[in-house]
């Protein structure tokens, strides 16, 4: 052996040198990716196809064979229609490959976790992919021809997008946030759901940079703080409201089959239902907050908001589903949104005015152009650029490759149209507290457990935003400034949000616990 230590003889050297990725962590990882492949994959088409499965493999397989598909919202989104039908191209069409892509996709949102380390840390994503493998309502929706696996693996890609952009402020983030955000809505309903959830988790974010920064006319800062905070409290008393009532209407609908109870408790239960005081208040609180808004874009200026990273997401996000939000006034307005029948009566206005869809593209058109116009107020071309690439997904799914232009109308209004209805319908008649106090602890009690320690040490400890302990490189920085993100409040905020709106939603079933 050479007595240089610096000099090492090639007789020396290992003849199978350590790999530098071959540690434990990727062991370990693959083994459990490798599990979950298996888990999804094995036997796949053994079990009998369910109703919902049935309709959407028989309709998919209609596209495969050159019959077409049109979009209806009853079996929720285009995006797995178009899966499915691909893969019956390309495969055959038998239950192992009606499953395919929901497996697929199972697996993938278990490789997503390994993109998580850098803020869960190597621990951290070992045990989320681990909970992942082993959950049963991840394993089983995984496995099941249903929206929910694709929902799983966009909700991790969203999550990722926010964090991603938040700390790099870089436009790629932003443009995968986008794509992320049209295929959800192209999938199910629950973007409507995830969309709300990001957007008031931005807002806070800005709120709270904008209200220990130095305002361009810091005597509004007061003012806006005031109105906010009332909005903010109209809002909530509206939720009270609707949540009392779906207690009450629980209760009613439990003692409704008892002999013992008089009918006039049961009606004095469901009289405390106040629909119009609930609209009335989050009219009152769309208000205060559009006052709010105002006041910031003067107040703080509309050149430091646009250096707002929490407020590019904002308005991309806005922008985009502003125009799928048509339902909502066209239903205020006592009109109905899935009304599409149309008859030409000639150029006669009034005669115009009376047909529903006429009446709903008025609207949609409004929406659109308010979109338009703050997208391209706020920065020109990266809407565009955004807006190219969000509506170019949507539209060549609901139009089912360019075949079935109806399919623009009813993803844009017939969705969250047709849902809002259901939701009154309230079908499964499951109470208030069923993904609390039901599904969760029977099923999905571990990571409920680790939920409670998460906050228990996050909060007593304060934890920072985020660990960053992997990968934490110089994309941090961004005009020497260096963001950190807000990891814990933003996955503290998902998971109550999250449980708070699902059980407000009036139609719950099993699978929308994943």
């Amino acid at each position: 052996m050479s007595s240089n230590p610096e000099k090492v003889s090639w007789l020396d050297r290992p003849l199978f040198p350590a790999l530098p990725f071959f540690t434990y962590e990727v062991i370990i990882f693959s083994i459990i990716l490798f599990l979950a492949g298996v888990s999804r994959l094995y036997d796949l088409g053994a079990r009998v196809m369910s109703h919902d499965e049935s309709l959407h493999v028989y309709y998919s397989w209609l596209f495969s064979e050159g019959f077409g598909y049109q979009h209806t919202p009853t079996t929720h989104g285009p995006l797995q229609f178009h899966l499915l039908s691909l893969i019956f191209m390309l495969f055959g069409d038998n239950d192992f490959t009606a499953r395919l892509p929901h497996a697929i996709a199972s697996i993938l949102t278990v490789l997503m976790v390994w993109k998580w380390r850098r803020y869960l840390g190597q621990v951290g994503a070992l045990i989320t992919a681990g909970l992942l493998l082993l959950s049963p309502f991840m394993l089983y929706y995984g496995r099941y021809a249903r929206n929910e696996a694709f929902v799983a693996l966009l909700g991790l890609l969203t999550l990722y997008s926010i964090l991603r952009y938040l700390e790099t402020g870089k436009n790629r983030h932003l443009l995968l946030l986008t794509a992320v955000t049209s295929l959800h809505f192209a999938t199910k309903e629950t973007a409507f759901i995830y969309t709300a959830q990001a957007m008031l988790f931005l807002a806070y974010c800005i709120i709270k940079h904008v209200a220990q920064s130095p305002w361009q006319k810091a005597g509004f800062r007061n003012v806006f703080v005031l109105v906010l905070a009332l909005g903010i409290l109209l809002l909530s008393l509206a939720f009270g409201v609707n949540i009392f009532s779906n207690i009450q209407s629980s209760v009613k609908d439990n003692f409704a089959t008892s002999p013992q109870i008089p009918g006039s408790m049961i009606q004095a239960a469901g009289s405390t239902q106040n629909i119009s005081s609930t609209a009335t208040l989050v009219i009152l609180a769309c208000i205060a907050f559009l006052v709010a808004i105002v006041l910031l874009v003067i107040g703080y200026g509309w050149k430091n908001l646009q250096h707002e990273r929490s407020f590019d997401m904002l308005i991309i996000l806005g922008t985009f589903v502003l125009p799928l939000l048509t339902a909502f006034p066209v239903k205020a307005l006592g009109w109905n949104p899935l009304d599409y029948s149309f008859t030409w009566p000639g150029w006669n206005l009034q005669a115009l005015w009376s047909q529903g869809p006429f009446r709903t593209a008025v609207i949609l058109l409004l929406l659109a152009i308010v979109s338009i116009v703050i997208g391209l107020l706020w920065d020109w071309k990266r809407w565009l650029k955004n807006a190219v690439l969000f509506w170019g997904i949507f539209i060549f799914l609901y139009s089912s490759i360019f075949s079935n232009w109806s399919g623009l109308a009813t993803g844009t209004v017939g969705s969250l149209g047709y849902w809002l209805v259901q939701q009154g319908v309230n079908r499964g008649s499951q109470p208030w507290y069923y993904y609390l106090l039901v599904q969760i602890p029977l099923y999905e009690y571990l990571p409920a457990l680790g939920l409670i320690l998460a906050f228990f040490f996050g909060i007593r400890h304060r934890a920072p935003a985020s660990a960053n302990l992997i990968d934490s490189s110089d994309d941090r920085l961004m005009n020497n400034n260096p963001i950190i993100a807000p990891l814990f409040p933003l996955l503290a905020w998902w998971a109550l949000s999250s449980l708070v709106a699902y059980s407000i939603a009036g139609e719950k079933m099993p699978w929308l616990t994943v």
